[in-house]
């Protein structure tokens, strides 16, 4: 049965201990009731912080990265074809600047071959 979208409506569930304890901690630092952090973390579920297809090349680059490091994004980002050349270029210089800024000792960048 829908409700006015206004209305307060009781909800019961049952979660576990240790996702109780960090919904009480996350109430506390942020100084409301247990039940508005409940309310706000589930509205906030509705509304993605990234468009599905931002998300969707967001997990593609994520999947890359743990398999194959930083390399196997930046040809992962090479083989966009739905891309155009001035957003693949900033992408580029953007994976080179957070490479550079980690400094891992042993990863070497390699630029990509076009």
């Amino acid at each position: 049965m829908r409700r006015d979208p206004s209305e307060r409506v009781p909800l019961a569930t049952r979660v576990r201990g240790d996702i109780y304890n960090r919904l009480i901690d996350a109430a506390v630092q942020h100084d409301r009731p247990l039940g508005n952090e409940i309310e706000m973390r589930l509205e906030q579920s509705f509304n993605p912080i990234l468009p599905e297809a931002e998300r969707q090349v967001m997990l593609l680059l994520g999947a890359a990265f743990r398999l194959g490091g930083p390399n196997a994004v930046i040809r992962t980002m090479y083989a966009m074809d739905d891309i155009s050349p001035e957003d693949r270029e900033m992408l580029r210089l953007g994976m080179r600047h957070t490479v550079d800024q980690l400094n891992p000792p042993a990863f070497v960048f390699k630029e990509p071959q076009p």
